[in-house]
């Protein structure tokens, strides 16, 4: 980063952050907006500055560089566990998303949400690392 980045609050300096690794893995806004179920306008919104990333957001986005390419990045899904009834899920793709209920695809999709939790860091380790960086473009200064 350049010395630009001195003087900016926190939300401009974890705004660039997440520019720079969007743009790092070669993804658009609106790419990134359905990799993790927000809109463009939001991803827009926090990679300005101009508002605060939710807790939520926050842990979407903890997925570290260092994971490269991921299960993840296939697209947006959701499954759903209920009592007494099977699991069902919903998947993004191109041109459309649709409804997975073959247990085995509904199976597959609760692995990759378990392979991508695991591959986040927690809370305090996104922390830190959000404040070394800060350090650095700071001192760079």
């Amino acid at each position: 980063m350049s010395s630009r980045d001195a003087g900016r609050n926190p939300r401009q300096v974890f705004g660039a952050m997440v520019r720079f690794y969007r743009e790092r893995a070669g993804l658009s806004r609106s790419e990134l907006a359905r990799q993790i179920c927000k809109s463009e306008s939001l991803v827009q919104a926090i990679e300005l500055g101009q508002r605060a990333a939710t807790p939520q957001v926050t842990d979407d986005l903890d997925i570290p560089a260092s994971v490269g390419a991921h299960e993840g990045l296939a697209g947006a899904f959701a499954v759903a566990d209920f009592d007494g009834a099977p699991s069902v899920g919903y998947q993004e793709g191109s041109p459309g998303g649709h409804p997975v209920e073959e247990a085995k695809e509904v199976g597959a999709l609760g692995l990759t949400w378990d392979t991508l939790r695991v591959d986040t860091l927690p809370r305090a380790a996104s922390l830190e690392l959000l404040e070394e960086a800060a350090k650095s473009w700071s001192s760079a200064a």
